[in-house]
């Protein structure tokens, strides 16, 4: 790997998008995801059904902010979140993919 090629990229395996970091597979699309600050814009949304017969302690999740609502639910891997970390990861080292 050159100075100059980006350290993370996502790449299709087996059907699957898989996060790369340095040549290690890190993360694959459907994985649970244990990072909870990713953007809201980059995660799925939660479905309206969800959010109104769910609750979190003695609170409905739609009377909750959304960041507290994913903290408990959890979200998995997937095609925009794989690629914002990649993103994230090659802007902390100075490299991208462009």
């Amino acid at each position: 790997m050159s100075d100059t090629e980006p350290i993370a990229n996502v790449r299709l395996c087996c059907g699957r998008l898989v996060l790369f970091v340095a040549g290690i597979a890190v993360a694959m699309e459907g994985d649970k995801c244990r990072h909870s600050g990713f953007p809201e814009e980059v995660l799925p949304p939660i479905p309206q059904e969800e959010l109104e017969h769910a609750y979190i302690g003695d609170k409905k999740a739609s009377e909750l902010p959304l960041n507290v609502v994913r903290f408990f639910r959890g979200d998995n891997w997937h095609g925009p979140s794989l690629e914002f970390t990649a993103a994230e990861i090659n802007k902390a080292v100075g490299r991208s993919d462009r």
